[in-house]
């Protein structure tokens, strides 16, 4: 399901924020590429491109896919904005091409969008697929909202994790361990609906594990020492597991 079209996938760059996401997010997972030598990238959750085209940016090879239309073609504008034309496939990550779309080095899930699958069923598949698709040596990077903070009825108090728009209200009309319901409202007047999966911390490390990968590093808020109470996302490193 499409939950970004009817307008949602032209405002999302609202609540994104490039410029102030650029400064607080491109040097920690250039970082993060490099460090693990990677060149060729594949962007599974595109949205309106903000990392593939930071990839980009710094030479690298990325291919992108969403689920959604609406999101691609926001993406495909703000690339030729800056000079790029971006390769990229409308598929869910069940059905995602792999003989079509080649071999990695690296995967990159951000912006919480594995939660967007509420199929745990679907979530595994979906983590066997990336793994599939991955070179040896290969990594996932991931995130993840602080659901448990979520959960537990408190607040917490760390950075914007990947959403930097200052003009958007987030709200939130449901908060269970089964589904969270998160409500934006833009400048402009206009409130949309975004239903995703509370993943927790247990579920993105046993689904990783399971597939045959290691998990390498876990990062809140961009830092490897942290309080989870102050945390708004947690981003998560795995790497397949070189064949013997």
């Amino acid at each position: 399901m499409d939950q970004f079209g009817q307008g949602f996938a032209t405002h999302w760059d609202e609540l994104v924020g490039w410029d102030k996401r650029a400064a607080a997010d491109t040097d920690f997972l250039l970082g993060l590429v490099r460090r693990f030598k990677c060149q060729r990238i594949l962007d599974v959750a595109l949205g309106t491109g903000f990392h593939s085209i930071e990839l980009m940016r710094a030479g690298l090879t990325v291919k992108a896919l969403d689920i959604s239309q609406s999101m691609i073609d926001v993406a495909r504008k703000n690339a030729e904005n800056v000079g790029f034309l971006l390769d990229a496939v409308r598929t869910d990550w069940v059905n995602m091409p792999g003989s079509l779309l080649g071999k990695f080095d690296c995967i990159i899930c951000l912006g919480n969008s594995l939660a967007c699958e509420m199929n745990v069923g679907k979530r595994q598949v979906a983590i066997q697929n990336w793994c599939n698709a991955l070179n040896d040596g290969g990594i996932v990077i991931v995130d993840r909202r602080n659901y448990e903070t979520l959960l537990s009825g408190e607040k917490y108090s760390g950075s914007n994790g990947q959403y930097f728009g200052d003009t958007v209200k987030i709200g939130f009309t449901k908060i269970t361990r089964d589904e969270t319901v998160f409500s934006y409202t833009f400048a402009d007047g206009r409130t949309f609906s975004l239903v995703m999966f509370p993943i927790q911390d247990p579920e993105m490390r046993t689904n990783f594990l399971d597939v045959g990968m290691t998990a390498v590093e876990e990062y809140g808020d961009r830092k490897l020492s942290h309080q989870s109470k102050d945390v708004s996302f947690y981003t998560y490193v795995f790497r397949k597991l070189r064949k013997p």
